[in-house]
């Protein structure tokens, strides 16, 4: 039972110092010194809680704590939320970038302004291309978490080498 605590603990004490960091960047660089920090402080703070916690539980969660086969599936459910929050993170940094490149395109007027909207039509398309190939290299990532998958995945992955040859 102590064990569950230090987790629980730890994992709590992990989003305590993401708060201080976000505090510290909302404090001191969000304006003209730092065009960044505002977008990725509004964009990261969740997927940056989430990702704190879950891989603060995956680094202190040890096989044992759990009884039985119950343990095998924390372990896996771990691992998948840490996949997701890895990626939720990419997604929401990479958005963050591409809100100041777009938010000056806005202020573009002028004869400027036709190549300043088909800039932003741009960004929008292949950020939300980018993100779609994320979250499909994050599923299959998620997939070979599974061992009948992993197995499936690499027999797949062979033969289409062999077949490509």
């Amino acid at each position: 039972m102590s064990r569950w605590i230090i987790l629980i603990a730890s994992m709590l004490a992990a989003v305590a110092c993401v708060e201080m960091v976000r505090r510290a960047l909302r404090w001191r660089l969000i304006g003209e010194r730092w065009v960044l920090a505002g977008p990725l402080v509004r964009r990261c703070t969740w997927p940056a809680f989430a990702l704190a916690a879950v891989a603060t539980a995956n680094t202190l969660y040890r096989p044992g704590m759990a009884r039985g086969t119950l343990d095998d599936a924390i372990e896996r459910t771990i691992s998948l939320f840490m996949i997701g929050c890895v990626t939720w993170l990419a997604i929401q940094a990479a958005y963050a970038v591409t809100d100041v490149v777009l938010d000056r395109l806005v202020t573009v007027e002028g004869e400027r302004n036709r190549r300043a909207r088909r800039i932003r039509t741009q960004i929008s398309l292949v950020r939300r291309v980018a993100s779609a190939v994320v979250v499909l290299l994050a599923l299959g990532a998620m997939l070979f978490t599974f061992p009948q998958v992993r197995a499936l995945g690499a027999g797949m992955l062979a033969s289409a080498g062999i077949a490509g040859r």
